[in-house]
């Protein structure tokens, strides 16, 4: 699917605090044990169980609400764009060497001088993926971050950013 993220992006989404929304029709999950599902209606009057749909099976089932707390949802470019900061912008070109469609997530952030500076990016085919790389290093622990950016600047004097990095 590439609506959607895949079940390893789902996990490290979750694991780092990604929001995982009360079930509703039509949203996409993966389930450790049997792979990824749709949701579907209530079921009962009670409402108390969901009917989900494995594509990859053709199976469907009941599950509880409490049942989905072993799942991790799999959010769609839309979903993680909406837990984004305010400034972001989206670019969709074709790979130079090999022609393929690419997306491009850019998190910025407002500088005191009013401008903008890139505090993440995340690239991909599949547009949930950019996204989801893209806030996956934005809420990346402090200690990775400052990994990240003592990789990046090698051998360049950083003790302005780092500090900027270590506060805050």
């Amino acid at each position: 699917m590439k609506d959607i993220v895949t079940f390893e992006t789902a996990v490290r989404l979750k694991v780092a605090g990604f929001p995982q929304p009360t079930p509703e029709a039509g949203q996409w999950w993966h389930n450790p044990d049997f792979g990824l599902f749709v949701v579907g209606a209530k079921w009962f009057a009670d409402n108390r169980e969901y009917k989900i749909f494995y594509p990859g099976t053709g199976k469907s089932v009941l599950k509880s609400e409490a049942r989905f707390l072993e799942c991790a949802f799999a959010p769609t470019a839309t979903d993680i764009l909406r837990e984004m900061p305010n400034y972001f912008y989206i670019r969709k070109y074709k790979h130079q060497t090999n022609d393929i469609q690419m997306f491009s997530i850019f998190c910025e952030e407002q500088t005191a001088d009013d401008d903008l500076l890139q505090i993440a990016k995340g690239v991909n085919q599949n547009p949930a993926e950019a996204a989801a790389e893209a806030w996956l290093k934005l809420n990346e622990p402090r200690e990775q971050k400052i990994a990240r950016a003592s990789k990046t600047w090698a051998g360049t004097d950083t003790s302005m950013f780092m500090k900027d990095i270590k506060q805050g």
